[in-house]
């Protein structure tokens, strides 16, 4: 799941924003599955960060709200930092 992120920012960087989307969508759906809220909240925000550097306001939001609603669930302070 982490790989997946990294992979995003790296394809991002590379100038393959669409195939990026897939990635960071693809480790966000893995991290669902792990049942594992650390590794969903990290895959929340990489995704939160993908979608603005893609000027996508919207769906930016979306993704921090989720991953705030999740941190404040979790007790996790950082990801409310």
């Amino acid at each position: 799941m982490y790989c997946l992120t990294f992979l995003s920012f790296a394809l991002w960087l590379l100038g393959y924003p669409d195939q990026a989307l897939k990635r960071v969508q693809e480790a966000l759906t893995l991290a669902q599955g792990l049942s594992h809220p650390f590794s969903l909240a990290f895959a929340l925000t990489s995704g939160s960060f993908l979608r603005q550097f893609r000027r996508e306001v919207q769906a930016a939001m979306d993704w921090t709200e989720a991953v705030m609603a999740l941190a404040n669930e979790q007790g996790f302070q950082l990801w409310l930092a």
